[in-house]
Protein backbone atom coordinates (compact mmCIF):
# COMPACT_ATOMS: atom_id res chain seq x y z
CA UNK A 1 0.00 0.00 0.00
CA UNK A 2 1.09 3.01 -0.82
CA UNK A 3 2.70 5.32 2.67
CA UNK A 4 5.15 8.15 3.56
CA UNK A 5 8.31 8.16 4.95
CA UNK A 6 9.51 10.39 7.42
CA UNK A 7 10.96 13.15 4.50
CA UNK A 8 7.45 13.58 3.36
CA UNK A 9 8.27 11.31 0.09
CA UNK A 10 6.27 8.88 -1.71
CA UNK A 11 6.73 5.31 -0.44
CA UNK A 12 9.35 3.05 -2.72
CA UNK A 13 6.85 0.23 -2.50
CA UNK A 14 3.27 0.17 -4.61
CA UNK A 15 0.58 -2.24 -5.54
CA UNK A 16 -1.43 -1.37 -8.54
CA UNK A 17 -4.91 -3.03 -7.61
CA UNK A 18 -4.96 -1.10 -3.75
CA UNK A 19 -3.51 2.80 -5.32
CA UNK A 20 -6.00 4.94 -5.41
CA UNK A 21 -5.35 6.98 -8.97
CA UNK A 22 -4.82 10.74 -8.12
CA UNK A 23 -1.36 9.24 -6.36
CA UNK A 24 -0.44 7.45 -9.50
CA UNK A 25 1.55 10.49 -10.81
CA UNK A 26 3.43 10.52 -6.95
CA UNK A 27 4.31 6.89 -7.56
CA UNK A 28 5.34 7.37 -11.47
CA UNK A 29 7.82 9.22 -9.39
CA UNK A 30 9.50 6.66 -7.36
CA UNK A 31 11.78 4.29 -9.70
CA UNK A 32 10.13 0.77 -8.57
CA UNK A 33 6.85 1.75 -8.63
CA UNK A 34 7.89 2.22 -12.87
CA UNK A 35 8.19 -0.98 -13.79
CA UNK A 36 5.33 -2.65 -12.48
CA UNK A 37 2.72 0.55 -13.28
CA UNK A 38 4.21 -0.07 -17.35
CA UNK A 39 3.33 -3.83 -16.51
CA UNK A 40 0.08 -3.61 -15.41
CA UNK A 41 -1.01 -1.02 -18.31
CA UNK A 42 0.67 -2.59 -20.96
CA UNK A 43 -1.25 -5.83 -19.78
CA UNK A 44 -4.56 -4.01 -20.02
CA UNK A 45 -3.73 -2.14 -23.30
CA UNK A 46 -2.67 -5.42 -25.05
CA UNK A 47 -6.06 -6.81 -26.16
CA UNK A 48 -7.13 -3.52 -27.38
CA UNK A 49 -4.06 -2.96 -29.58
CA UNK A 50 -4.38 -6.12 -31.21
CA UNK A 51 -8.39 -5.21 -31.74
CA UNK A 52 -7.03 -2.61 -34.00
CA UNK A 53 -4.80 -4.15 -35.87
CA UNK A 54 -6.79 -6.89 -36.67
CA UNK A 55 -9.61 -3.91 -37.62
CA UNK A 56 -7.30 -2.43 -40.12
CA UNK A 57 -6.51 -5.34 -41.52
CA UNK A 58 -9.62 -6.26 -42.31
CA UNK A 59 -10.67 -2.60 -43.68
CA UNK A 60 -7.54 -2.87 -45.83
CA UNK A 61 -8.83 -6.34 -47.40
CA UNK A 62 -12.16 -5.12 -47.97
CA UNK A 63 -10.89 -2.13 -49.71
CA UNK A 64 -8.68 -4.03 -52.06
CA UNK A 65 -11.67 -6.34 -52.77
CA UNK A 66 -14.17 -3.46 -53.85
CA UNK A 67 -11.12 -2.03 -55.98
CA UNK A 68 -10.97 -5.37 -58.15
CA UNK A 69 -14.91 -6.37 -58.23
CA UNK A 70 -15.62 -5.63 -61.69
CA UNK A 71 -18.75 -2.92 -61.88
CA UNK A 72 -22.38 -3.98 -63.12
CA UNK A 73 -24.05 -1.88 -65.76
CA UNK A 74 -27.54 -3.20 -67.91
CA UNK A 75 -26.49 -2.12 -71.21
CA UNK A 76 -28.52 -0.18 -73.35
CA UNK A 77 -30.04 -0.40 -76.80
CA UNK A 78 -27.58 1.43 -79.07
CA UNK A 79 -30.24 3.81 -80.16
CA UNK A 80 -31.81 4.78 -76.99
CA UNK A 81 -30.28 8.15 -76.64
CA UNK A 82 -32.45 8.25 -73.10
CA UNK A 83 -30.76 5.72 -71.66
CA UNK A 84 -27.24 6.81 -72.57
CA UNK A 85 -28.00 9.61 -71.35
CA UNK A 86 -28.29 7.96 -68.38
CA UNK A 87 -25.16 5.74 -68.05
CA UNK A 88 -23.23 8.95 -69.03
CA UNK A 89 -24.93 10.47 -65.67
CA UNK A 90 -24.62 7.90 -63.44
CA UNK A 91 -21.63 8.72 -61.46
CA UNK A 92 -23.06 11.96 -60.43
CA UNK A 93 -25.46 9.77 -58.28
CA UNK A 94 -23.63 6.83 -57.15
CA UNK A 95 -22.82 8.15 -53.79
CA UNK A 96 -26.59 8.53 -53.18
CA UNK A 97 -27.30 5.26 -54.36
CA UNK A 98 -24.44 3.64 -52.23
CA UNK A 99 -26.72 1.94 -49.84
CA UNK A 100 -28.84 0.11 -52.50
CA UNK A 101 -25.53 -1.24 -54.58
CA UNK A 102 -24.56 -2.49 -51.17
CA UNK A 103 -28.24 -4.50 -50.45
CA UNK A 104 -28.55 -5.73 -54.18
CA UNK A 105 -24.74 -7.04 -53.62
CA UNK A 106 -26.28 -9.02 -50.62
CA UNK A 107 -28.95 -10.13 -52.81
CA UNK A 108 -27.78 -11.15 -56.46
CA UNK A 109 -28.40 -14.92 -56.41
CA UNK A 110 -30.69 -15.44 -58.29
CA UNK A 111 -34.08 -17.85 -57.31
CA UNK A 112 -33.91 -20.98 -58.88
CA UNK A 113 -37.90 -21.64 -59.25
CA UNK A 114 -39.86 -17.83 -58.93
CA UNK A 115 -43.43 -18.39 -58.55
CA UNK A 116 -44.93 -16.09 -61.38
CA UNK A 117 -48.38 -14.75 -60.65
CA UNK A 118 -51.02 -12.51 -62.36
CA UNK A 119 -53.76 -10.49 -60.03
CA UNK A 120 -56.57 -9.35 -62.24
CA UNK A 121 -59.27 -7.56 -61.45
CA UNK A 122 -61.73 -4.72 -62.82
CA UNK A 123 -60.89 -1.41 -61.51
CA UNK A 124 -61.89 -0.71 -58.06
CA UNK A 125 -62.23 -4.00 -56.89
CA UNK A 126 -59.46 -4.32 -54.49
CA UNK A 127 -57.05 -6.17 -56.39
CA UNK A 128 -54.62 -3.07 -54.94
CA UNK A 129 -55.09 -4.59 -51.05
CA UNK A 130 -55.05 -8.10 -52.26
CA UNK A 131 -51.41 -7.10 -53.36
CA UNK A 132 -50.64 -5.29 -50.32
CA UNK A 133 -51.41 -8.17 -48.28
CA UNK A 134 -50.12 -10.67 -50.81
CA UNK A 135 -46.71 -8.97 -50.98
CA UNK A 136 -46.36 -9.81 -46.96
CA UNK A 137 -45.13 -13.18 -47.95
CA UNK A 138 -41.51 -14.13 -47.79
CA UNK A 139 -39.32 -12.80 -50.73
CA UNK A 140 -42.00 -11.05 -53.06
CA UNK A 141 -41.75 -8.83 -55.79
CA UNK A 142 -45.00 -7.02 -56.69
CA UNK A 143 -45.50 -4.63 -60.13
CA UNK A 144 -48.36 -2.55 -59.60
CA UNK A 145 -50.13 -1.72 -63.28
CA UNK A 146 -47.18 -2.07 -65.18
CA UNK A 147 -49.48 -1.72 -68.39
CA UNK A 148 -50.81 1.34 -66.92
CA UNK A 149 -48.56 3.79 -69.33
CA UNK A 150 -48.43 1.72 -72.57
CA UNK A 151 -51.09 3.04 -75.47
CA UNK A 152 -51.76 -0.17 -77.30
CA UNK A 153 -53.82 1.84 -80.15
CA UNK A 154 -52.30 2.73 -83.60
CA UNK A 155 -50.09 5.16 -84.24
CA UNK A 156 -49.83 6.73 -87.55
CA UNK A 157 -46.23 6.99 -89.14
CA UNK A 158 -46.93 9.12 -92.44
CA UNK A 159 -49.63 7.63 -93.99
CA UNK A 160 -49.46 4.28 -92.24
CA UNK A 161 -51.33 2.84 -89.00
CA UNK A 162 -48.76 1.06 -87.03
CA UNK A 163 -49.86 -1.20 -83.92
CA UNK A 164 -46.83 -0.35 -80.99
CA UNK A 165 -46.62 -3.48 -79.01
CA UNK A 166 -47.65 -1.56 -74.52
CA UNK A 167 -44.10 -3.67 -73.82
CA UNK A 168 -42.08 -5.67 -75.61
CA UNK A 169 -42.58 -9.45 -74.70
CA UNK A 170 -44.84 -8.35 -72.12
CA UNK A 171 -45.00 -10.81 -69.48
CA UNK A 172 -41.81 -12.57 -70.54
CA UNK A 173 -40.08 -9.16 -69.52
CA UNK A 174 -41.79 -8.46 -66.34
CA UNK A 175 -41.42 -11.41 -64.94
CA UNK A 176 -37.76 -12.48 -65.90
CA UNK A 177 -37.00 -9.02 -64.65
CA UNK A 178 -35.75 -7.37 -68.21
CA UNK A 179 -37.54 -4.23 -67.65
CA UNK A 180 -34.68 -2.59 -66.15
CA UNK A 181 -33.09 -2.75 -69.14
CA UNK A 182 -34.31 0.33 -69.88
CA UNK A 183 -34.18 3.18 -68.02
CA UNK A 184 -37.29 4.99 -70.56
CA UNK A 185 -39.28 1.17 -70.07
CA UNK A 186 -38.49 1.17 -66.39
CA UNK A 187 -39.76 4.52 -65.51
CA UNK A 188 -43.08 3.57 -67.41
CA UNK A 189 -43.06 0.21 -65.73
CA UNK A 190 -42.64 1.68 -62.19
CA UNK A 191 -44.68 4.70 -62.48
CA UNK A 192 -46.64 4.18 -59.17
CA UNK A 193 -44.58 3.59 -55.34
CA UNK A 194 -47.49 1.80 -54.20
CA UNK A 195 -46.09 -1.13 -56.47
CA UNK A 196 -42.81 -1.29 -54.16
CA UNK A 197 -45.19 -2.97 -51.86
CA UNK A 198 -42.89 -4.73 -48.88
CA UNK A 199 -39.94 -5.74 -51.07
CA UNK A 200 -38.06 -2.13 -51.62
CA UNK A 201 -38.25 -0.25 -48.50
CA UNK A 202 -36.56 2.77 -49.73
CA UNK A 203 -38.30 6.16 -49.29
CA UNK A 204 -36.01 8.24 -51.71
CA UNK A 205 -36.74 5.79 -54.75
CA UNK A 206 -40.44 5.89 -53.72
CA UNK A 207 -39.92 9.83 -54.40
CA UNK A 208 -37.95 8.99 -57.63
CA UNK A 209 -40.26 6.41 -58.99
CA UNK A 210 -43.26 8.82 -58.42
CA UNK A 211 -41.22 11.60 -60.42
CA UNK A 212 -40.44 9.34 -63.22
CA UNK A 213 -36.87 9.90 -62.52
CA UNK A 214 -35.15 6.18 -61.83
CA UNK A 215 -31.52 6.14 -61.66
CA UNK A 216 -29.24 3.46 -63.70
CA UNK A 217 -28.32 2.85 -59.96
CA UNK A 218 -32.01 2.37 -59.40
CA UNK A 219 -32.17 -0.33 -62.44
CA UNK A 220 -29.12 -1.87 -61.22
CA UNK A 221 -30.23 -2.57 -57.58
CA UNK A 222 -33.95 -3.10 -59.05
CA UNK A 223 -32.90 -6.01 -61.08
CA UNK A 224 -30.68 -7.74 -58.25
CA UNK A 225 -33.95 -7.76 -56.14
CA UNK A 226 -35.83 -9.22 -58.99
CA UNK A 227 -33.69 -11.75 -59.65
CA UNK A 228 -33.37 -12.66 -56.12
CA UNK A 229 -37.20 -12.55 -55.32
CA UNK A 230 -38.88 -15.86 -54.65
CA UNK A 231 -42.68 -14.26 -55.55
CA UNK A 232 -42.93 -12.47 -58.62
CA UNK A 233 -46.50 -10.74 -58.56
CA UNK A 234 -47.84 -8.97 -61.42
CA UNK A 235 -51.43 -6.46 -60.53
CA UNK A 236 -52.81 -5.65 -63.57
CA UNK A 237 -56.82 -4.07 -64.59
CA UNK A 238 -55.78 -3.90 -68.61
CA UNK A 239 -56.37 -7.62 -70.40
CA UNK A 240 -57.15 -6.74 -73.26
CA UNK A 241 -55.90 -6.80 -77.03
CA UNK A 242 -52.07 -7.39 -77.03
CA UNK A 243 -51.71 -7.63 -73.43
CA UNK A 244 -54.03 -10.94 -73.19
CA UNK A 245 -52.56 -12.55 -76.46
CA UNK A 246 -49.03 -12.27 -74.89
CA UNK A 247 -50.53 -14.10 -71.73
CA UNK A 248 -51.87 -16.74 -73.65
CA UNK A 249 -48.72 -17.41 -75.70
CA UNK A 250 -46.35 -17.29 -72.59
CA UNK A 251 -48.19 -18.62 -69.56
CA UNK A 252 -47.29 -21.76 -69.84
CA UNK A 253 -43.45 -21.17 -70.30
CA UNK A 254 -43.44 -18.87 -67.74
CA UNK A 255 -45.41 -21.10 -65.45
CA UNK A 256 -48.01 -18.61 -64.44
CA UNK A 257 -50.83 -18.52 -61.55
CA UNK A 258 -53.75 -16.67 -62.04
CA UNK A 259 -55.71 -15.17 -58.62
CA UNK A 260 -58.42 -13.25 -59.99
CA UNK A 261 -60.66 -10.99 -57.85
CA UNK A 262 -64.54 -10.44 -58.68
CA UNK A 263 -66.78 -7.91 -57.06
CA UNK A 264 -70.23 -6.83 -57.03
CA UNK A 265 -71.21 -4.68 -60.14
CA UNK A 266 -73.36 -2.50 -58.15
CA UNK A 267 -70.26 -1.36 -55.78
CA UNK A 268 -67.28 -1.70 -58.21
CA UNK A 269 -68.77 0.28 -60.78
CA UNK A 270 -70.71 3.15 -58.51
CA UNK A 271 -66.67 3.20 -56.88
CA UNK A 272 -65.87 3.93 -60.53
CA UNK A 273 -68.44 6.73 -61.11
CA UNK A 274 -67.21 8.68 -57.74
CA UNK A 275 -63.78 8.57 -59.64
CA UNK A 276 -65.37 10.05 -62.11
CA UNK A 277 -64.35 7.48 -64.78
CA UNK A 278 -67.29 6.86 -67.28
CA UNK A 279 -70.85 7.29 -67.23
CA UNK A 280 -73.29 5.15 -65.81
CA UNK A 281 -74.38 3.44 -69.32
CA UNK A 282 -70.68 3.68 -70.34
CA UNK A 283 -69.48 2.08 -67.36
CA UNK A 284 -72.14 -0.94 -67.26
CA UNK A 285 -71.03 -1.46 -70.83
CA UNK A 286 -67.76 -1.52 -70.78
CA UNK A 287 -66.98 -3.64 -67.58
CA UNK A 288 -69.50 -6.53 -69.07
CA UNK A 289 -67.50 -6.64 -71.88
CA UNK A 290 -63.99 -6.55 -69.77
CA UNK A 291 -64.66 -9.23 -67.28
CA UNK A 292 -66.43 -11.80 -69.84
CA UNK A 293 -63.07 -11.09 -71.93
CA UNK A 294 -61.52 -12.12 -68.96
CA UNK A 295 -63.59 -15.13 -67.89
CA UNK A 296 -63.62 -16.53 -71.76
CA UNK A 297 -59.86 -16.19 -71.60
CA UNK A 298 -58.57 -17.46 -68.40
CA UNK A 299 -61.54 -20.38 -68.34
CA UNK A 300 -60.09 -21.48 -72.24
CA UNK A 301 -56.69 -22.15 -70.78
CA UNK A 302 -55.55 -25.53 -70.54
CA UNK A 303 -53.44 -26.39 -67.56
CA UNK A 304 -53.69 -22.70 -66.10
CA UNK A 305 -53.42 -22.61 -62.18
CA UNK A 306 -56.34 -20.72 -61.13
CA UNK A 307 -57.97 -18.91 -57.97
CA UNK A 308 -60.89 -16.86 -58.33
CA UNK A 309 -62.13 -15.31 -55.20
CA UNK A 310 -64.61 -12.74 -54.66
CA UNK A 311 -63.83 -9.25 -52.79
CA UNK A 312 -66.60 -9.44 -50.33
CA UNK A 313 -64.93 -12.34 -48.97
CA UNK A 314 -61.75 -10.33 -48.40
CA UNK A 315 -63.23 -7.88 -46.74
CA UNK A 316 -65.38 -9.98 -44.27
CA UNK A 317 -62.76 -12.50 -44.19
CA UNK A 318 -59.07 -11.46 -45.01
CA UNK A 319 -57.64 -14.22 -42.56
CA UNK A 320 -59.87 -17.11 -44.51
CA UNK A 321 -59.56 -15.93 -47.62
CA UNK A 322 -55.32 -15.31 -47.61
CA UNK A 323 -55.10 -19.15 -46.36
CA UNK A 324 -56.56 -19.88 -49.60
CA UNK A 325 -54.13 -18.24 -51.58
CA UNK A 326 -51.15 -19.14 -49.42
CA UNK A 327 -51.78 -22.84 -49.90
CA UNK A 328 -52.88 -21.85 -53.76
CA UNK A 329 -49.25 -20.58 -54.16
CA UNK A 330 -47.85 -23.43 -51.53
CA UNK A 331 -46.58 -20.82 -49.33
CA UNK A 332 -46.89 -20.91 -45.01
CA UNK A 333 -49.77 -18.99 -43.71
CA UNK A 334 -49.51 -15.42 -42.85
CA UNK A 335 -48.97 -14.62 -39.61
CA UNK A 336 -52.14 -13.09 -38.23
CA UNK A 337 -50.41 -10.11 -37.00
CA UNK A 338 -49.16 -9.07 -40.69
CA UNK A 339 -52.71 -9.16 -41.48
CA UNK A 340 -54.39 -7.72 -38.64
CA UNK A 341 -51.55 -4.86 -39.16
CA UNK A 342 -52.80 -4.49 -43.24
CA UNK A 343 -56.40 -4.09 -42.08
CA UNK A 344 -56.27 -0.85 -41.07
CA UNK A 345 -54.63 0.42 -43.60
CA UNK A 346 -57.27 -0.60 -45.47
CA UNK A 347 -60.27 0.55 -43.67
CA UNK A 348 -58.77 4.30 -44.70
CA UNK A 349 -57.44 4.05 -47.69
CA UNK A 350 -59.37 1.28 -49.82
CA UNK A 351 -63.37 1.83 -50.79
CA UNK A 352 -64.61 -0.97 -49.14
CA UNK A 353 -67.49 -2.19 -47.46
CA UNK A 354 -68.47 -1.34 -44.66
CA UNK A 355 -66.24 1.64 -43.98
CA UNK A 356 -67.84 5.25 -43.66
CA UNK A 357 -67.33 6.33 -47.31
CA UNK A 358 -68.81 2.70 -48.24
CA UNK A 359 -72.00 3.35 -45.96
CA UNK A 360 -72.18 7.31 -47.17
CA UNK A 361 -72.94 5.17 -50.42
CA UNK A 362 -76.25 5.07 -52.06
CA UNK A 363 -76.06 2.25 -54.74
CA UNK A 364 -77.64 2.98 -57.74
CA UNK A 365 -80.39 0.17 -58.51
CA UNK A 366 -80.00 0.63 -62.10
CA UNK A 367 -76.67 -0.74 -62.09
CA UNK A 368 -77.22 -4.18 -60.65
CA UNK A 369 -80.21 -3.68 -63.17
CA UNK A 370 -78.87 -2.73 -66.57
CA UNK A 371 -75.51 -4.85 -65.58
CA UNK A 372 -77.92 -8.35 -65.07
CA UNK A 373 -79.83 -7.38 -68.29
CA UNK A 374 -77.02 -6.97 -70.26
CA UNK A 375 -74.54 -9.27 -69.22
CA UNK A 376 -76.58 -11.92 -67.59
CA UNK A 377 -74.07 -14.90 -67.81
CA UNK A 378 -71.35 -12.62 -66.22
CA UNK A 379 -73.97 -11.59 -63.86
CA UNK A 380 -74.57 -15.12 -62.55
CA UNK A 381 -71.02 -16.13 -61.93
CA UNK A 382 -70.26 -12.83 -60.18
CA UNK A 383 -73.23 -13.75 -57.78
CA UNK A 384 -72.07 -16.97 -58.07
CA UNK A 385 -75.56 -18.03 -59.21
CA UNK A 386 -73.58 -19.81 -61.95
CA UNK A 387 -70.09 -21.78 -61.67
CA UNK A 388 -67.45 -20.87 -63.67
CA UNK A 389 -66.75 -22.96 -67.20
CA UNK A 390 -63.74 -23.89 -65.36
Amino acid sequence: AAGSSGSGRPATRCSTASTAPWTCWRLWLSSPCRLWTCVAWAGALAPLWATSAEAAASAAAAASAAAAAPSSKVLCPSNDASCDTANSTSSSSSSSSAPLQQEAAAETQPSATPKNVLILSEGRSGSTLLMHYMSRLAGTMTLFEPFHDFDPEPILEGNVFHVQPPLAGAFDTLYNCSFTDNLRTLNRVMWDDRQLGAWINDSAMSLRVRDAKLTRDDADFMHAKCLASRIRIVKAIRFSGYISDAFVQQYQALNVSVVHLLRKPSHFIQSQLEAKFLSRDEAVQSNCERIRHKLTVLDSLPNLRLLRLWHEDLVANPHEVLQRVSSFLDEPRLPTEVINAIAPLSQDVYDLEGTPKAKERKDDPLIESRFKTQCPDVYDIIHRVKAPSQ
